[in-house]
């Protein structure tokens, strides 16, 4: 939706038709390589790249900074039941 506006906004610009359609152009094609990096047909443009193996899942940390407030009953260490 937010591309198909932007191609509109960019109608609305009074200037040359040529240059119009070389604007399209460039946003059709950032648009398609957007959306083949989302899906992971093609890996990042700016270079930087993971050492993972094809197929790695990068698992999340399993610390979290509330799990010691859980066991005690609060932040203020009273258990209230």
């Amino acid at each position: 939706m937010v591309i198909g506006l932007v191609l509109y906004l960019i109608d609305l610009i009074p200037m040359d038709r040529t240059i119009k359609q070389i604007i399209r152009i460039i946003v059709i094609i950032g648009v398609v390589v957007w959306l083949l990096q989302a899906f992971g047909f093609i890996g990042s443009i700016n270079g930087s790249s993971t050492s993972r193996a094809p197929g790695q899942v990068i698992a999340a940390p399993r610390t979290c900074t509330w799990a010691p407030y859980a066991r005690i009953g609060g932040p203020t260490g009273r258990n209230r039941r």
